[in-house]
């Protein structure tokens, strides 16, 4: 009886992800106690789901986990050896990112459901200047609002346009605050690699806030919570080998709304955003 039970929590927990996971273009792969080969179905799975992918623009991200059972140094290494095994059946594309998490975020449903792999589906928006850029609505990541301490935020304008510009789509922040979602964590290693091919170029990371009315004083609560969402990539870069004379940032308030009249919480999580501007030469500064 409790292994039948077992089995019906996985398979409701299958399920239901697997109903998130068609918005999301997400799959959860569940795997035996202590072990870390794909079985059979999960196989199975995954084939269907890889079906989905683009291999030559997209990227995954594939997260190991465990349950609680094992000292904390075994679990990470057995989440890791999950999602290397999931990576192995995936190929060599599109590129995959791997997570070993162990523990952590246990979720509901028992030991069975933990013993899982997420791998989800993301691919950057890399846009010129002349192009509209459209969003659609989880290394040491910092999980608290940076200080507002030195170096001093930079609020002026740039003149010229930038060379590309890099929406991290899927980098989030909690309602009226400079904390990372879950997810954003997850994805966030993905757009640092992604964004180590500008190094040698002049960055400037631009932070956005919500509100259906105009953000443009350096003094409203809202504006200077848009500098804090930059600063807070901006110290992720610095803290990934960036050269610190080669970033700035700039709070932006709402300016460059995603959707003027949010409605929906995904319109609203757009609108909270970064954006990542490329100047091939140091940009001139307008004060």
């Amino acid at each position: 009886m409790r292994v039948l039970t077992c089995l019906v929590l996985v398979l409701l927990t299958t399920l239901a992800a697997d109903a998130q996971g068609r918005s999301r273009d997400t799959i959860t792969l569940y795997f035996a106690f202590n072990q870390h080969q794909l079985r059979q179905e999960q196989t199975a799975r995954l084939d269907t789901f890889l079906r989905r992918v683009d291999p030559t623009t997209d990227t995954l991200f594939v997260s190991g986990y465990t349950d609680t059972i094992g000292t904390l140094e075994y679990n990470r290494s057995l989440s890791m050896r999950r999602a290397q095994q999931a990576a192995t059946h995936i190929g060599p594309h599109p590129p995959t990112i791997l997570l070993a998490n162990g523990e952590s975020n246990q979720i509901a449903g028992g030991d069975s459901a933990n013993r899982r792999v997420v791998v989800i589906r993301s691919y950057p928006t890399i846009t010129s200047p002349s192009t509209p850029t459209t969003t659609t609505p989880t290394t040491t990541i910092p999980t608290t609002p940076p200080p507002t301490t030195s170096p001093t935020p930079d609020t002026t304008t740039t003149a010229g346009k930038p060379d590309s510009v890099v929406t991290l789509k899927d980098i989030n922040f909690l309602e009226d605050q400079a904390i990372l979602t879950a997810s954003a964590r997850m994805y966030l290693p993905h757009y640092i690699t992604l964004l180590r091919q500008y190094m040698s170029s002049y960055i400037e990371v631009d932070g956005f806030c919500n509100s259906t009315q105009p953000i443009t004083d350096p003094n409203d609560p809202l504006f200077k919570l848009s500098v804090k969402r930059a600063r807070l990539i901006y110290d992720v870069l610095v803290d990934e080998g960036f050269d610190p004379s080669h970033l700035s940032y700039k709070g932006m308030g709402n300016m460059r709304s995603k959707f003027a009249h949010p409605v929906t919480a995904e319109e609203m999580h757009a609108n909270m955003r970064v954006e990542v501007l490329i100047f091939h030469k140091p940009p001139t500064i307008n004060n």
